[in-house]
Order: C-alpha cells, then structure tokens, then sequence
C-alpha cells in the first residue's frame, strides 16, 4: 500500500486527483490482490507491515 500511497501523494502534490489516476487505479486493484493471496496463507499483509516499522524503529 505504501505504493498507492505515494503515487496518491505524487499526483496530489501535482492538483491531480488520484482516485481518478488509471496508474493508482492498477496499483491499488494490484495491492489487494496480493493482500488476497497472502491471507489465503494465513498472512495478515498488517502484520507485516506492523513488524516492518518495529525493525526500523528498533537499533
């Protein structure tokens, strides 16, 4: 999601409106998919990203 995230903020930044972005779009429909997949494997995509800022916030 931090992908969408930046792209939003990318376009944001340029006045554009993301949601109507066909680029944000696909990479928004690509995000869930994957969260999908993952969580077909008992994989909380939050989880992940949640240990992900605990190792960066960790020396």
């Amino acid at each position: 999601m931090n992908v969408c995230r930046g792209i939003a903020a990318d376009l944001n930044a340029k006045g554009r409106d993301h949601t109507a972005d066909s680029f944000w779009q696909a990479a928004v429909g690509e995000s869930h998919r994957l969260a999908d997949h993952a969580s077909s494997y008992g994989i909380d995509v939050h989880d992940i990203g949640a240990e992900a800022a605990r190792r960066r916030s960790t020396p």
